[in-house]
């Protein structure tokens, strides 16, 4: 029994959008290619997906949560600080290498606004507000479908929030005024930083020894 026989048919397209989204981001991907290298129909594509933004977000998601799943055992509250700082940045490093390509189309999709509009998180209302910087509001269709790559990037986000906040409350860091802009910059740096290394040359370690030297030596008390 082939690879592709064993896989479900579910599986299969998802593991050919996968490939095709890596190598073309979203806008020239097309669901004839991903169709073709899923050896599936048009019509089960549309079955279990519906069109090729749901498809892009139902592969995200999956990823997703198996990553937050990853978190959990990493980060638990159980750890010291340093233990669970070291465990978000070891496995977000880790995260980032094996699906560089796939978030930074994720990314693109989220923050890329070429009619001048972008999302702010507004940490009193725990909700995005939409921040029109030229041009025309977006409709509320516009914005649903950014919101929900924005929240799956927030939700990432948000783990290293909790995190900095503990640091926090027991002391070990000084009082951050924006946690979650500090964790956002921490993450995205990451995965600026990942693209810029060839992955022989990465050692983990090193890499998260460094990042949390730099971090502690702006915020530690």
């Amino acid at each position: 029994m082939t690879e592709k026989q064993e896989l479900s048919k579910e599986q299969r397209i998802l593991k050919a959008a996968e490939q095709v989204f890596s190598r073309k981001g979203y806008t020239d991907a097309t669901l004839d290619e991903i169709i073709k290298i899923a050896d599936t129909g048009k019509g089960t594509v549309y079955k279990y997906f519906g069109n090729k933004d749901f498809l892009f977000y139902t592969l995200i998601c999956g990823k997703n949560d198996v990553f937050l799943e990853t978190l959990k055992e990493s980060c638990s509250p159980q750890l010291s600080f340093m233990e669970r700082l070291e465990g978000f940045l070891i496995e977000l490093l880790k995260f980032i290498i094996k699906n560089k390509m796939l978030w930074r189309v994720l990314i693109v999709q989220a923050i890329a606004a070429p009619s001048g509009w972008c999302f702010v998180w507004n940490e009193k209302k725990r909700d995005f507000d939409v921040d029109v910087q030229w041009g025309n509001r977006p409709s509320p269709e516009e914005v649903a479908v950014k919101k929900k790559y924005n929240v799956v990037i927030r939700s990432e986000i948000a783990v290293l929030a909790e995190i900095l906040e503990s640091g926090i409350n027991s002391g070990i860091l000084k009082p951050i005024s924006n946690i979650p802009l500090v964790a956002g910059n921490i993450f995205f740096g990451s995965i600026v930083m990942i693209a810029q290394i060839k992955k022989s040359d990465i050692d983990l370690k090193e890499m998260v020894d460094i990042m949390c030297d730099r971090l502690l030596n702006g915020h530690k008390k």
